[in-house]
């Protein structure tokens, strides 16, 4: 079942990597905001948050604090990066007129870069037990996404 769901996340990450780049590459083309913003956001979960969590539980208790914590950092910039693209993707192309829309987009934002920030400090004072990662820091910008998905 392991291997299973490891290769279903590399499986994951690479097609998510491929098909961001080309979004990416896309709206390099075109100059249209909508296909940077969501092309940024998956390249950002596909090829650094999810890479940079499978380093990290692969190497568990065996990786110094500091490290752990160079991972934990650039898990959450990709997380952060990946939830404000989807919100201005979803903003932009849902509904650019809507003052609400643009207001929860900078919500959110605003929110998730403040949760990131809290939990990456709680964790990096208290990250030393058994080399787990505590649960607020595994879980700090769920409800964000949960919002910008609704």
């Amino acid at each position: 079942m392991q291997t299973f769901m490891v290769t279903s996340i590399l499986v994951s990450t690479i097609v998510g990597t491929i098909v961001g780049v080309k979004l990416l590459l896309l709206a390099s083309r075109t100059r249209q905001f909508p296909e940077f913003s969501v092309g940024a956001a998956l390249f950002c979960y596909a090829a650094i948050a999810q890479p940079s969590l499978l380093v990290s539980a692969s190497l568990g208790a065996d990786i110094s604090h500091e490290h752990q914590m160079a991972l934990l950092a650039l898990r959450l910039f990709a997380y952060y990066w990946t939830l404000v693209g989807l919100s201005i993707f979803t903003w932009k192309v849902f509904g650019a007129a809507s003052g609400w829309r643009q207001a929860l987009t900078v919500t959110l934002a605003l929110t998730a870069l403040f949760t990131a920030a809290l939990s990456y400090w709680a964790s990096w004072n208290q990250l030393g037990i058994n080399g787990q990662v505590p649960l607020y820091a595994r879980f700090s910008t769920s409800l964000q996404y949960v919002i910008m998905f609704a």
